[in-house]
């Protein structure tokens, strides 16, 4: 029996099939995938607890731009967050501020998780167009349909701060690195470069062929101007003279002492200077030097560039740049993946993957282009993460060291025994994937793989691709399972790997709706594969991430056998009730030392204290216990309120007799 062809069977040429693939952005699927994208937050986004991780973050963000000002040394962050990387953290936190001033009803936390879930949208976009690299339309949009319906994966799109937006920045640094290798192996045909040297090799020879012919005093001059730009750029960043001398400048005017005109420039702008300590002032200016060296570095380059390309005679304008795309597709996938590399440390993974390709499609012709792209996107990676300031070598060791064996002291449970991060089985990243995700998902996947692997007769370039694709799945699960990586919360961690495997769905339902004309079956299919899903959510929600197919008889089949982590989200649950019903001064008390989870939501009269001897004995008039099944039940307390589902407990609420 023959399997539907990989890719769409429409006859048309490699470089216009390609452009329509990526011009499908703008069908009216994607379109519906957005709107509907849209609805779904604003309309469930308002009912997710904080999660653990959510305030540390949001303080992490603050100190990250308080480094980006120059009011915090860099890596100086809360807890062990310097390992993390802040390109995600800080855009949230500024959009959230946005739309709170915009929306000032809103609750912090669910303004956050509402731009949580819209940062999240682009992800089923970016999966539709990768698919479309392979198969048609209706399989494409099958794929995200599954996607966006994993449980697991739509919870965590609400709530988790570090791995959806890290899965979502590695598709778009796969999907534009793609783009920029396609676009440069079709060569000048496709796109001319309309002046722009083809090659920096071959820039390279004509500067030196014009330094050869100029005369000397222009040699001079330009040896000068080189040597001015690299002594600004020591200074602004390492020597930092310029800033002792603004130091000095300030000090002379606040006691009156300043030439002109800087001495009426000060006393214009402080005219009551005496009312303010000298520090506040010097701290003023360091902030302002902080951000204004990068501007002055930037303006003393172009002048650079521009004296030398006027000296050497390179007739190089700024029109030539303007016109060449594959410069600015190449650009915006190196900055792609340098915010990727930025949010998580494994980011450079994706470039890794897109030089592969690269080399793979354009053989040699590859070099120049992919140099630069990893120079961009190192330049980025390094100017957005302050902790890799100073030492980036040592600390990006350090951080990956750390991120790779994440000391967490929690314990997971896992097949009914409890274990430490240290001492969980090699098959615990492979197990949770295969119960956590939904069983269509799994076996689609599995389909996928037979396809591919028996698609010998692809031209070159998609060989390439489909090996990248299935390098992109497979070899973090490896490195997981050899290396020992310290996972937790189910597959959390290695989430940037699930992208592939719906890949490889759109390749089974290529396959499926190839034997299968008529669209109404086409809808059927997908109507049953993604019906576990829909279920799941709505049977789970907003505790959709405890999500358990049926391979181990769903949530009650896993109760007491895997991890329910709902990621202290119950608490506003908890929270809310306990304001409903409690006398005034009561207090509330909790097995965790966490309580940012509830505070949010709690009244303000209400005390949250840890579970302590101290704490019982104190005369209030009422208390509380939060049980999330780890107290014993040797207080005798009656349970008054309890989250379920599934009729599977997942938190209580108890009162002292």
């Amino acid at each position: 029996m023959n399997s539907a062809p990989l890719h769409d069977t429409q006859t048309s040429s490699p470089s216009s099939s390609r452009r329509e693939k990526i011009a499908s952005v703008l069908t009216h699927e994607v379109t519906v995938i957005l709107f509907l994208g849209i609805v779904v937050g604003v309309w469930l986004g308002r009912d997710y607890g904080a999660s653990w991780d959510e305030y540390l973050h949001q303080t992490y963000a603050r100190q990250t731009i308080e480094m980006y000002l120059g009011q915090r040394a860099p890596g100086d962050a809360i807890s062990d967050l310097r390992f993390y990387g802040p390109a995600y953290g800080v855009p949230w936190l500024i959009s959230k501020e946005l739309l709170r001033h915009v929306l000032p009803t809103l609750n912090s936390v669910d303004a956050g998780h509402i731009i949580y879930w819209f940062s999240f949208l682009p992800a089923p976009v970016l999966l539709y167009l990768l698919c479309r690299r392979y198969v048609s339309r209706s399989a494409s949009v099958a794929a995200s349909l599954i996607f966006v319906t994993q449980p697991l994966i739509f919870g965590h799109a609400f709530v988790n701060p570090k791995d959806t937006p890290f899965m979502t920045a590695f598709m778009a640094a796969m999907l534009l690195g793609f783009v920029a290798v396609d676009t440069s192996a079709e060569g000048e045909r496709l796109i001319p470069l309309s002046g722009m040297p083809a090659e920096a090799a071959s820039l390279l020879d004509r500067i030196l062929a014009s330094w050869r012919a100029i005369s000397s005093w222009k040699k001079v001059v330009l040896v000068c101007i080189w040597l001015a730009f690299a002594l600004i750029a020591l200074d602004l960043f390492l020597f930092q003279g310029s800033l002792r001398a603004m130091y000095g400048v300030v000090d002379r005017a606040y006691y009156g002492q300043a030439a002109w005109p800087v001495q009426p420039f000060f006393n214009a702008i402080a005219q009551d200077a005496y009312k303010t300590q000298l520090t506040a002032y010097l701290d003023k200016v360091r902030v302002f030097f902080a951000w204004a060296r990068y501007l002055a570095l930037v303006s003393a380059l172009g002048v650079m560039l521009q004296a030398s390309n006027k000296l050497l005679s390179l007739s190089i304008s700024r029109h030539s740049f303007a016109r060449s795309r594959i410069l600015w597709i190449w650009l915006a996938a190196a900055v792609s993946l340098g915010l990727c590399s930025s949010i998580r440390v494994f980011g450079p993974f994706a470039g890794m993957l897109i030089a592969i390709y690269a080399f793979g499609r354009m053989g040699r012709r590859a070099t120049i282009p992919v140099v630069g792209y990893g120079l961009v996107s190192a330049s980025v990676f390094y100017a957005t993460w302050p902790t890799l300031w100073g030492s980036p070598i040592r600390n990006l060791l350090a951080t990956v060291v750390r991120m790779s064996r994440f000391p967490w002291q929690g314990r997971v449970l896992y097949e009914s025994d409890s274990y430490s991060v240290t001492e969980l089985p090699w098959h615990y990243p492979l197990i949770s994937i295969l119960i956590h995700l939904t069983i269509p998902a799994i076996l689609l996947g599995a389909l996928g793989l037979v396809v591919v692997l028996c698609r010998a007769e692809a031209v070159r370039g998609e060989q390439w691709e489909v090996a990248i694709t299935l390098t992109w799945l497979f070899l973090p699960l490896a490195a997981a399972v050899i290396f020992h990586f310290q996972l937790y919360n189910a597959f959390r961690q290695l989430m940037f790997v699930i992208p592939p495997l719906l890949i490889l769905n759109s390749v089974a339902f290529q396959s499926i709706f190839g034997l299968l004309r008529a669209r109404s079956f086409r809808v059927l299919i997908v109507g049953i594969t993604i019906l576990p899903g829909i279920v799941g959510i709505i049977r789970l929600h907003p505790y959709e991430m405890i999500y358990f197919n049926q391979l181990v008889g769903g949530l009650p089949g896993a109760y007491g056998r895997f991890g329910l982590d709902t990621w202290g989200t119950t608490y506003r649950q908890v929270a809310e009730y306990i304001d409903g019903v409690a006398p005034k001064g009561s207090q509330i008390l909790v097995p965790t030392k966490e309580f940012h989870m509830m505070t949010p939501f709690a009244r303000d009269d209400l005390e949250i204290r840890h579970l302590s001897s101290d704490a019982l004995r104190k005369s209030v008039p009422a208390t509380y216990l939060v049980n999330d099944g780890s107290l014993a039940d040797s207080f005798h307390a009656v349970t008054v309120f309890m989250i379920e589902r599934e009729g599977i407990p997942l938190m209580e609420v108890q009162t002292l007799p």
